[in-house]
């Protein structure tokens, strides 16, 4: 994996709700180098899912205290308050959050291509699968960002129901059939 200030990441996603909320969906805590981090960024991501916002070092202290209170004493007070007297300026949040999604690409991709059922995949010459599997792998990056890739049909179905759009009553074929399948001729 890339190397990148791991610190100055766990501190940057507690003062950025929305990023914190997209590398939660990318990147996992197991992939950090730094091992007294791990479950210090999984606390981090179980308060959003707890409360649908990033906890700031205070209540990450309490959230994790109540958590696991002899874990708490013994390894997470040191490191949470050693990150807590972190200040990170914007600048270098960006970079880092940058650094850290190089990181999550590789990470994933690595996880992706040793896996089992991938290798397998492989051995038996599956490549229509193989490609599945890394088409799914390309767009967890796009979701991540609140960016969806339908088919045009799952697409068409979404923007009517988005829009609210009902129609007109006079209905004009487009020719292309598919299209006028889906909207009744128009």
């Amino acid at each position: 994996m890339h190397d990148f200030d791991e610190e100055a990441f766990i501190v940057a996603l507690t003062e950025r709700d929305e990023d914190a909320k997209h590398f939660k969906e990318m990147f996992r805590p197991d992939w950090l180098k730094k091992k007294e981090l791990v479950p210090v960024l999984g606390a981090i991501y179980d308060f959003i899912d707890a409360y649908e916002t990033v906890p700031d070092f205070s209540a990450l202290n309490d959230f994790m205290r109540d958590k696991d209170k002899e874990k708490y004493n013994a390894r997470w007070q040191a490191t949470l308050s050693s990150l807590g007297m972190r200040t990170i300026e914007t600048a270098k949040q960006l970079y880092v959050l940058d650094k850290a999604k190089d990181a999550a690409v590789v990470s994933s991709l690595e996880t992706l291509t040793q896996s089992q059922g991938f290798q397998q995949n492989i051995q038996e010459g599956n490549g229509k699968i193989l490609m599945m599997e890394l088409d799914k792998w390309l767009t967890q990056f796009d979701t991540a960002r609140g960016e969806d890739t339908l088919n045009i049909k799952d697409a068409y179905d979404k923007l009517i129901s988005d829009v609210g759009w009902e129609g007109r009553s006079r209905r004009i074929p487009s020719g292309i059939s598919c299209f006028d399948e889906w909207t009744d001729g128009g």
